[in-house]
C-alpha cells in the first residue's frame, strides 16, 4: 500500500469515527435530529470521497468492505439530499460503520 492510499484510508476511518461520535453525542434518537443527521451524512460523504481516491489494488486487499456501495452512497446523499431517508442513514451507521472501521484498521496494521 502506498503512502497516499494509507493516508486516505486513515482519513476514511477518521470520518467514520467522527460520524459515530456525532451519533453518540446525539443520543438514542439522534436520527430524529436534523443537525445530527446532517453532520453524520457529511461524514459519510467524506468516507465515500476518500474511498474513491484509494487505488483499486488497495481496496481489493480489503474485500470484506462493499466498496461499490461505500462509494455510491455519496451520489445518493449529494444528488438526492432532500430525499435521503434518515432511517437509511441510521442503518448505515448501525450496520456498516463499525465493520468498516475494523476492516480498514486491520488493513492499516
Amino acid at each position: 500500500m502506498d503512502v497516499r492510499d494509507r493516508q486516505r484510508l486513515e482519513s476514511l476511518a477518521g470520518h467514520a469515527k467522527k460520524a459515530l461520535y456525532y451519533v453518540g453525542h446525539g443520543g438514542p434518537g439522534w436520527y430524529t435530529n436534523d443537525e445530527t443527521v446532517d453532520a453524520v451524512m457529511m461524514q459519510i460523504t467524506q468516507i465515500a470521497e476518500d474511498a474513491r481516491r484509494v487505488s483499486d489494488e488497495t481496496l481489493a486487499t480489503i474485500p470484506e468492505v462493499p466498496w461499490r456501495q461505500v462509494k455510491g452512497i455519496r451520489e445518493k446523499i449529494v444528488h438526492d439530499y432532500a430525499f435521503v431517508d434518515a432511517e437509511m442513514i441510521r442503518q448505515v451507521v448501525d450496520q456498516s460503520l463499525p465493520d468498516l472501521i475494523g476492516a480498514v484498521e486491520r488493513a492499516l496494521k
